[in-house]
């Protein structure tokens, strides 16, 4: 009988051991909102390939920026950039555009996108007004977008879109209509490969070969962000945020309570929508348009600002007084009183904020508010115009990137910021 028991005990030793052993440890959950990076193969494997880094539109770069608020390097170069955004390419290139470029004469003749290596040497331009267009400025108003097989893609105010190769030829380019705009963004790739942008008539599909997918003139100046898995199309109207499947057809329609222009959407890895909505509002929606919440300021937003999102799902936003962060529930973090934001911003892998003022003097912010550091580029610039509105981008060298557009006429200045 004894010889049993112990049998028994033994055998229940073992199940409660093993039952230990098998136990399944959970993972510790994230914080709400934290936020992951969205695979996107279609779009080139770079620090920042495209307007506001990656096609959800984030502001966010995979990389940690500058720390000491030191110019590492200037760099001129002619032509004028009314929004002088920047791309950074592998290897370090550096991709940007400008208009009105003069001749001997002092006519304005052309438009040129530009390659730059990280040392801030001209590698070649090319030019994006050819053929020339009577009675049209050669501006460019929109910022580059760069696809995994290197091509750089580009809008002229000609109303052509030019795919570019990487050495700097022209690979094809698309009669469109009205000058290229994409609401200042640029192109965005569908994860199928679908290019989309728009020109003043209208917005358009195009496939790689640069024939047209499709076309909605109802949606002239409307520039493109991508759900988390590709299947909806967030496009902005004056009066709307629309949903479009990858067909062009019309999901669902957020109205906005005034008339606004050139609204940039933001897009998180859980589908989430974030937008200006009127001249003091910010807004979120789900997936499906509903709205989640929406925040009031106190002084007005600017229609062309783009929000940008941390790591941690918190959200910022300039206004006419200054900076804005709110967290993942639309509850105010902390406010910064800087006059004369610009409306764009980018963050970085931890979490700091670069924001810019139009005048062009620059500022680093942490996630919690606090001034990193500040730059005021006069000392190596002769001079600047003051109304610099352009998008920095962040490389993988931890530099920031910054175009600024010159007092002289037809000139920009590139700056390495580290």
């Amino acid at each position: 009988m004894m010889r049993y028991f112990i049998s028994g005990c033994i055998l229940l030793l073992i199940l409660v051991v093993g039952c230990k052993k098998s136990e399944i440890v959970q993972p510790p959950s994230e914080p709400e909102g934290t936020q992951h990076e969205i695979p996107w193969p279609t779009v080139a494997d770079a620090p920042w390939p495209m307007f506001q880094a990656d096609p959800q539109c984030t502001g966010r770069s995979r990389f940690r920026g500058p720390q000491q608020g030191k110019i590492a390097w200037t760099s001129q170069y002619k032509g004028s950039a009314e929004y002088p955004y920047v791309t950074v390419d592998r290897g370090g290139m550096i991709r940007f555009a400008t208009g009105a470029m003069l001749d001997d004469s002092g006519r304005t003749t052309s438009a040129y996108v530009f390659s730059v290596d990280a040392a801030g040497s001209l590698k070649w331009k090319t030019d994006i007004f050819n053929p020339r267009m009577s009675g049209r400025a050669p501006t460019v108003s929109s910022s580059l977008t760069i696809d995994a097989s290197g091509t750089i893609y580009a809008g002229s105010s000609n109303g052509y879109f030019y795919a570019i190769n990487s050495d700097g030829t022209v690979k094809w380019k698309f009669k469109a209509g009205g000058g290229i705009l994409s609401g200042y963004r640029g192109a965005n790739i569908g994860l199928d490969g679908t290019i989309y942008f728009s020109s003043d008539k209208a917005l358009f599909a195009m496939n790689p070969d640069g024939s047209v997918k499709w076309q909605l003139p109802t949606y002239p100046r409307s520039g493109v962000t991508f759900s988390p898995d590709g299947k909806t199309l967030y496009v902005p109207t004056s009066y709307s945020v629309d949903a479009l499947d990858e067909a062009g057809t019309r999901k669902w329609s957020f109205p906005f309570s005034v008339a606004l222009g050139m609204v940039s959407p933001l897009v998180d890895s859980q589908g989430n929508v974030y937008f200006v909505g009127g001249d003091t509002t910010f807004t979120s929606l789900g997936p499906e348009g509903k709205l989640r919440w929406q925040y009031h300021t106190v002084s007005h937003i600017d229609e062309t600002t783009a929000p940008i999102m941390d790591p941690y799902g918190n959200v910022y936003f300039t206004t006419f007084e200054g900076l804005y962060s709110l967290d993942y529930s639309g509850q105010l973090r902390w406010k910064i009183n800087v006059l004369r934001l610009g409306p764009q911003l980018v963050c970085d892998n931890e979490g700091m904020i670069y924001a810019g003022r139009y005048d062009g003097f620059m500022f680093a912010i942490t996630s919690s508010g606090r001034f990193k550091w500040f730059l005021d580029p006069r000392p190596v610039l002769d001079y600047y115009h003051e109304e610099n509105r352009g998008c920095p981008a962040l490389g993988s060298d931890g530099r920031l990137y910054v175009l600024v557009r010159m007092s002289e006429i037809g000139s920009v200045a590139l700056l390495a910021v580290e």
